[in-house]
Order: C-alpha cells, then sequence, then structure tokens
C-alpha cells in the first residue's frame, strides 16, 4: 500500500494563489476527484476555498482550482469490504503499524463506520518531534491525500477532524504519520474506515 504523496504546498487559508482558475462543481464530484484530477489535495483546495470540515460542498458551487482537469473529473467508485472474508479481497481490512506509542489513532476504530464529521483521536508526540499528518486515502486510489498537518504535538487527545463528505463514500484508509527534526518518519499508523 504506497504512502508517499505528492509534495503538496501549503497555501494561507482563504488566498486564492495566482494563476488558480475557477470550476462549477456537478453535483457527482466530490472534492476528493476535483483534487485528484486538478494535481492537488482536498486540504489545498479546502484553504483556498474557505471550506471549514464542517460545511457541506453543494453541487455547482464554484471553486477555484490550480489548473484545469486534463480530463473530466470523474467520481470514485466506492469499493466496499466483503460481508464474509474474500482472500480475493485486495485491500487489507486490518490495521497496518499503530504498534508505535508515539504514533496511534485510538478513534475512530478499525472498520468502524463514519460519516459527516468525525474527530481523529490518538498520540502524535515523541523525542524531536517535528509534526504530524492525517492523510486520507480511498481504497483504490494510489496515493494517500494530505488533509491535517500540525507541528503541535499530541498526547491522547484530538489529533484533528475529518469531513467524510469530501471524500465519498466507500472503504477509506486513515494514515497518520509522525516526522521528527531530522525528517525521519515513524512507523505510520493507518487504519480502514467506511465512509456513507
Amino acid at each position: 500500500m504506497p504512502t508517499g504523496v505528492p509534495v503538496v504546498p501549503t497555501y494561507t487559508r482563504c488566498v486564492v494563489p495566482d494563476g488558480w482558475l475557477t470550476f462549477t462543481l456537478r453535483p457527482e464530484i466530490t472534492l476528493y476527484a476535483l483534487a485528484a484530477a486538478t494535481g492537488s489535495s482536498v486540504a489545498a483546495l479546502r484553504d483556498v476555498n474557505c471550506i471549514d470540515d464542517d460545511s457541506p460542498i453543494e453541487p455547482r458551487r464554484t471553486l477555484f482550482i490550480p489548473r484545469l482537469p486534463a480530463f473530466p473529473p470523474l467520481p470514485v467508485a466506492p469499493v466496499y469490504p466483503p460481508r464474509a472474508p474474500d482472500p480475493a479481497f485486495l485491500y487489507p481490512l486490518e490495521t497496518i503499524g499503530c504498534t508505535m506509542p508515539e504514533a496511534r489513532i485510538v478513534s475512530p476504530m478499525t472498520l468502524q463506520t463514519v460519516s459527516g464529521v468525525i474527530e481523529v483521536n490518538g498520540t502524535a508526540a515523541g523525542a524531536g518531534f517535528a509534526r504530524y499528518e492525517l492523510s486520507i486515502r480511498p481504497a483504490g486510489a494510489e496515493f494517500f491525500d494530505p488533509y491535517v498537518r500540525s507541528e503541535t504535538p499530541v498526547r491522547n487527545g484530538t489529533l484533528g477532524q475529518i469531513n467524510t463528505g469530501f471524500f465519498g463514500d466507500g472503504l477509506h484508509y486513515l494514515n497518520l504519520t509522525v516526522v521528527d527534526t531530522a525528517g525521519t518518519s515513524a512507523l505510520p499508523c493507518v487504519i480502514p474506515l467506511i465512509f456513507r
């Protein structure tokens, strides 16, 4: 499961960078699909367009995007885990990592069905702590999409909030990565969740 993600610059909230264009969102397109089609991230589109985590994205809303999609953004087809174990199912349904006390998600829990704005709780700290990042990857997508980044350590507390509506329904992976001052990442903590 790739954990790499293209480096996306951090944008100043509600400031449209030079050269960005407008795009009218269609009802079937999620913010994630639009970000993927324009080489951006949900976090960047959220910040530039002043979208709060608790705000729904209305269809036909005009958004600023870094470039026009090379193709019309396609809806992301939801993937759901089978009800019974299926060896042909390609996606891991268990927690990956999460063994380091400095990088741990305690809620939501593995394969929990979540909707709306969810709170992610756990720990992101440790010796030489520099920052932590929460990112999301829909099953079937190649990369994790950056969502929350913080330079403040957290011990047994709230790591961030995620609006599941920005990503669409289906199986998704929530990734916590903690980075130290040398730029080294601890073993990430990845948990599968079902967004509805």
